[in-house]
């Protein structure tokens, strides 16, 4: 029975993980729509799009289903018009918590996340309450654990190319290469041609200071749960939080 047990649970981690993958990619989709409809087809003159591509290959999904959600874009618009909407406050012990949706329906996404904030004992927060404490930036994540050497290039590089900054996590053998949003395009494709291997790219928001919580005890279970919930909504596309969980 024990060998049956394991191996329903991990039928049921699979199960839960492609339809993770699933829902993150038909997010990535309607973002790539609403970039389109926004802005053009065009990532180079388009940061969202840009963005919203770079998620996309960095969940494999397939270029025609890319090329797919870029037509749709421009293609007839539909009666639900998608919009990008932005909810910012609290959860459990005061940490600071800026929620990035796009919905069709204001009212119910604005109305799902102030449950959910309820829910895990946090609060909702009126426009530019935690806003502050956050910097959006394109950054450009790069393993070093196997080329010692890049290091050094990709400070030359940042150097050449005006980025913000380079900076190391040791945690996780990576460099960060940062930039203001607008310049992200511009840089990525300049990182591209100098044939530079990057693990990830995006823009988002980074809180400016960080809360250490444990994720054994009571308030970082109660802010991991709420932070999980929010990227478990359908019309949530990114979480950004101030928690640093040990």
């Amino acid at each position: 029975m024990a060998g049956h047990s394991k191996w329903h649970n991990i039928k049921h981690q699979k199960a839960r993980a492609d339809a993770k993958r699933s829902q993150n990619i038909a997010k990535i989709s309607r973002s790539i729509i609403s970039a389109v409809r926004e802005a053009g087809e065009d990532p180079a003159k388009n940061v969202k799009l840009a963005v919203a591509i770079e998620r996309a290959k960095s969940l494999d999904v397939p270029k025609d289903k890319i090329q797919s959600a870029i037509k749709s874009g421009l293609g007839v618009r539909s009666e639900a018009e998608l919009e990008a909407v932005r909810y910012e406050g609290y959860g459990p012990g005061g940490i600071a918590i800026l929620v990035e949706a796009l919905t069709g329906n204001r009212n119910r996404t604005a109305a799902q996340v102030r449950h959910l904030f309820n829910k895990y004992e946090g609060s909702l927060g009126s426009p530019g309450s935690v806003d502050w404490m956050f910097e959006k930036l394109g950054v450009i994540r790069f393993s070093i654990s196997e080329d010692t050497s890049l290091l050094d290039k990709l400070e030359e590089a940042a150097i050449d190319l005006n980025a913000k900054d380079v900076e190391v996590v040791e945690s996780s053998k990576e460099a960060h290469m940062t930039c203001n949003p607008d310049q992200f395009f511009t840089i990525l494709e300049s990182l591209k041609e100098r044939s530079f291997v990057f693990e990830s790219a995006d823009v988002l928001y980074r809180p400016k200071n960080m809360i250490s919580l444990s994720i054994e005890e009571d308030l970082g279970k109660k802010v991991n749960g709420l932070i999980e919930a929010l990227e478990d909504d359908e019309d949530v596309e990114n979480v950004a939080h101030a928690a640093n969980f040990t």
